[in-house]
């Protein structure tokens, strides 16, 4: 029994933790409404390129901040706000996953309220983070490196995030019999 404390320790730590991102995923979609919209239409239509762009960016931004903590003084409190800021926005990027998932678990009664399918996403994406091995090293990763490829692409992009009727269609799933339904009637 001398690991009880440690094991309830690191539990709770982890419960803490995937409550919080989840409450952050949910914070984006009511805070940047637009920002969530554009993150989301980035991991629906290039989640490849997400990954890919965030791999560069996240190191630079990983990396400046952990040099930063790192240095003697005074510059450990700008490593620490370098540090959180990236946090904060990769988990920005992340939220667009969060809302992703959501619409591929939309009900019915979802429409119009996004908040739903980012909460539904966020608790789907932060447990299934939990898996050993592949939550561990696969998913969380990408998911981290493409939260911030897609908030780079939805912040530094010219084009601006469709109405949300624009957006539906983008986000939306079609079941199977309705899918052949349509393929029926255009034949």
């Amino acid at each position: 029994m001398p690991y009880l404390g440690s094991t309830l320790f690191v539990t709770s730590l982890l419960v803490g933790l995937f409550v919080s991102m989840t409450a952050y995923f949910l914070l984006v979609r009511a805070v940047w409404p637009r920002f969530a919209e554009r993150v989301t239409l980035r991991w629906q239509q290039h989640p490849v390129r997400s990954f890919f762009l965030g791999l560069p960016i996240g190191v630079v931004l990983f990396g400046a901040s952990a040099g930063l903590l790192n240095l003697p003084g005074g510059a450990k409190g700008i490593g620490f706000v370098a540090a959180s800021l990236t946090a904060g926005f990769t988990l920005a990027g992340m939220s667009g996953l969060a809302g992703r998932i959501g619409a591929g678990l939309a009900k019915p009664n979802d429409e119009g309220s996004e908040w739903r399918q980012t909460l539904r996403g966020g608790v789907v994406l932060v447990i299934s983070c939990l898996m050993p091995l592949l939550g561990w090293f696969l998913i969380f990763p990408i998911a981290l490196v493409g939260g911030v490829g897609a908030a780079a692409q939805a912040l530094f992009s010219k084009s601006k995030a469709p109405a949300r009727a624009d957006l539906a269609p983008h986000l939306q799933v079609i079941p199977a019999a309705h899918a052949e339904q349509q393929r029926a009637q255009s034949s």
